[in-house]
């Protein structure tokens, strides 16, 4: 048995979590700043942008979150393309409609999940 430190493999490296936030508004960075503690903020990177091809030459984010401001099937459309770029990045869907067939449909399409705005 050699001494020493035991070597780290770089899977076991950690890097901060990237979460993209799509069309968003003052209600919606409220709320974020509300869900996530101080603590984890720090050790996140947050981008908000309204195009997706602005982001799209930077590494993977961990969770893409659209605020739907405008009709669903473009949010969809959006969807898509992050499944395409991104295909290991989690959806998610902020809405300020608690719609179970827009739910239904954003959860077929690929979302991990499709919240309705407070």
């Amino acid at each position: 048995m050699s001494g020493g430190q035991p070597k780290t493999s770089p899977a076991a490296v950690v890097r901060p979590a990237a979460m993209l936030i799509v069309n968003p508004d003052a209600e919606v960075r409220h709320l974020l700043e509300k869900a996530i503690p101080v603590y984890r903020r720090s050790s996140m990177s947050l981008v908000f942008s309204d195009d997706l091809a602005l982001v799209a030459e930077q590494p993977p984010p961990d969770v893409v979150l659209f605020n739907i401001k405008t009709e669903a099937q473009s949010c969809f459309d959006r969807l898509a393309k992050v499944r395409e770029q991104w295909p290991s990045t989690q959806v998610i869907f902020l809405s300020p409609v608690d719609d179970i067939h827009l739910w239904a449909e954003a959860i077929r399409l690929g979302a991990y999940d499709f919240l309705p705005k407070p």
